[in-house]
């Protein structure tokens, strides 16, 4: 699943703020994995508090032990324990990409962060 990603690219989410990223230097072993991130986009529908340092960051790493990890079935999303969800598929991915050029930030969210089927 992490592998598997449309150009490099991730929808990542700390604490309700929400980034589409660019996944730079990723590193898989037995182990779990770990990943620098590079902001791309920041979505935000203007509800959420969007606060703290990893809006005003532009690049931060991240990774877990696998057994850290656990897959949501509702939204298709990797959950950590420390807090934060990837979405990766590359589908999924794209038409994230797409929607945001778009400015449909709403779909984007309905696809992912407030998905509940």
């Amino acid at each position: 699943m992490i592998r598997n990603l449309y150009e490099d690219k991730m929808v990542y989410c700390e604490k309700m703020v929400t980034f589409l990223i660019k996944v730079e230097d990723l590193r898989i072993d037995e182990n779990g994995f770990k990943a620098t991130a590079r902001k791309i986009r920041l979505i935000d529908d203007g509800r959420s508090r969007q606060e703290g340092r990893i809006t005003e960051m532009e690049k931060w790493t991240f990774g877990a032990a696998w057994n850290a990890l656990s897959l949501s079935p509702v939204n298709d999303c990797i959950s950590s324990y420390a807090g934060w969800r990837i979405w990766t598929d590359p589908a999924l991915v794209n038409t994230v990409e797409t929607l945001l050029e778009e400015n449909k930030i709403e779909e984007v969210l309905a696809l992912t962060l407030w998905k509940t089927e």
